[in-house]
């Protein structure tokens, strides 16, 4: 019960969470729901819950925070109100994304007899997400069928676009483009204009350390002949590297279309072997092995866990990246470079960004209007202006405001066995609005496709262990590869 509100009240235990108000008697077995989360404001991301009771009157209470300020919500039962609305706008994607759960929270207050089902694939973020999960869902909207809403993160979204599985938003959006970053929307609009999916975050890599090892991360070629006195990466999994690279390296790897581009393969293969394994890379690591180098056999989605900050201040590393979802996660690479005065400042990667919640409307959806009026809430101020981990504001105006944000908050980091220690603080006015600087100059969108990752992971393992050469990995790879497209198109 993590993040829980609990209370007792006449023999009953209360449990109240984002997902509502549950209840269970003193001798009972099964929770019983009071009040759905996902129809008022219990499922907002940007408040969290201090405490809630029942009052004398049976109306239940909750107090929140989101950091400066308290809100007293008062839940009460109406009889006028349907107990299930009568419409329901439905919303898949493969992962959780707290942005759509804001945005549903306000769109579900503003649409009492909507109600929105959100439905994810994958509830476990560190589980990865199988091809069987794409091509069933790849089924269903050929045939018609779908939710009315898609998320389109880790799904081919260009192939749905030109098989008309899409609908256009331009219309939807209209009264809104100029609001939109254009880095980022240039790339989203078709030679007529037309749009058919966009991002409603970004989240923004940046690299700093030495000059030579910023210029490696973001180079195949130099990657490989990298021999700094300090290895560019740290010890860490090679799939990790694989994945971390695919964002650093991210246009010299693959075409627009997020294919891998022809020869690339072979090239970032030899280039991840030679760097490392001269940080002590493995694809595994046995119980001596981390206890030595303090790591472990975790395998991260987008690989910039170790390729970090603190790994730099220990000189593990000549250069670090990392993959920045909101301004908290600045801290601490400011906190690097002021310690070790950095040749490169903390800066952004060839002006890349990674989409995030990308989203775009079943064009088979029997509830456009609806659909539309979601996506106007998505992308609209109040969900916009709102710092919620999984990525920057695509609207300029709210994207501006986040200099604005002022955070008594700090963080360190420390590892055993070392006298280092990492300590950062909420950035200041300049940094802040150097980090929005990047963001709203971000205009090479780096979307990483998960499945065809996995399977530059899975196939290079015995490359990378030694009992086969990068060729025939490359070869037998790029087979499965095809393999993936010709299924998907």
């Amino acid at each position: 019960f993590y993040s829980w509100g609990l209370f007792t009240d006449e023999g009953f235990l209360y449990a109240a969470g984002a997902s509502g108000l549950y209840r269970i008697s003193q001798d009972g077995t099964v929770w019983e729901q009071l009040i759905d989360g996902s129809l008022n404001s219990m499922g907002r991301q940007d408040i969290y819950l201090k405490r809630f009771a029942k009052g004398a009157d049976g109306d239940f209470y909750g107090i929140y925070t989101n950091y400066d300020k308290a809100h007293l919500f008062r839940y009460y039962f109406d009889e006028t109100a349907d107990a299930v609305p009568a419409q329901t706008l439905t919303i898949y994607a493969l992962r959780d994304h707290a942005t759509v759960r804001q945005a549903a929270a306000i769109f579900q207050k503003e649409n009492p007899g909507i109600r929105v089902d959100y439905r994810i694939a994958v509830e476990d973020p560190r589980e990865a997400v199988s091809e069987d999960v794409i091509r069933a869902l790849n089924t269903e909207l050929l045939n018609g069928g779908g939710a009315d809403i898609l998320i389109l993160d880790g799904l081919p979204a260009e192939i749905y676009k030109k098989k008309g599985i899409l609908a256009d938003l331009s219309g939807t959006l209209s009264d809104m483009r100029a609001s939109l970053l254009p880095n980022m929307l240039s790339n989203y609009l078709d030679e007529e204009g037309k749009c058919y999916y966009l991002p409603a975050r970004v989240m923004t890599p940046v690299m700093f350390g030495s000059r030579a090892g910023c210029e490696a991360l973001t180079s195949l070629d130099k990657m490989a002949s990298y021999a700094g006195d300090t290895p560019l990466f740290a010890p860490d999994l090679y799939e990790n590297i694989l994945r971390f690279t695919a964002y650093t390296c991210y246009e010299e790897i693959f075409e627009p279309s997020g294919k891998i581009r022809d020869g690339a393969l072979l090239r970032w293969l030899l280039a991840v072997k030679s760097a490392g394994g001269r940080g002590q890379a493995k694809t595994s690591f046995n119980e001596s092995e981390m206890d030595r180098l303090s790591v472990d056999n975790s395998v991260f989605l987008d690989g910039f866990a170790r390729q970090c900050d603190y790994n730099l201040a220990l000189g593990r590393s000549s250069a670090a990246a990392e993959l920045l979802t909101s301004l908290d996660d600045v801290m601490l690479p400011f906190a690097a470079v002021e310690m070790l005065s950095c040749e490169v400042p903390v800066s952004g990667l060839k002006k890349t960004f990674a989409p995030s919640v990308a989203a775009g409307i079943n064009a088979s959806s029997g509830n456009q209007e609806a659909a539309g009026a979601f996506l106007r809430v998505l992308f609209g101020d109040e969900v916009q202006r709102e710092s919620l981990g999984d990525g920057f504001a695509v609207r300029t105006d709210s994207l501006e405001s986040w200099a604005d944000m002022e955070k008594d908050i700090s963080t360190s980091t420390s590892m055993r066995g070392t006298d280092v220690r990492l300590e950062g603080k909420w950035p200041d006015r300049q940094k802040r609005e150097n980090i929005i600087g990047i963001v709203r100059l971000a205009s090479v969108p780096a979307a990483v496709d998960e499945s065809i990752l996995q399977i530059v992971a899975d196939g290079s393992k015995a490359y990378f262990e030694g009992t086969e050469s990068a060729e025939q990995a490359a070869e037998a790879i790029g087979n499965k590869l095809q393999l993936m497209y010709s299924e998907r198109e």
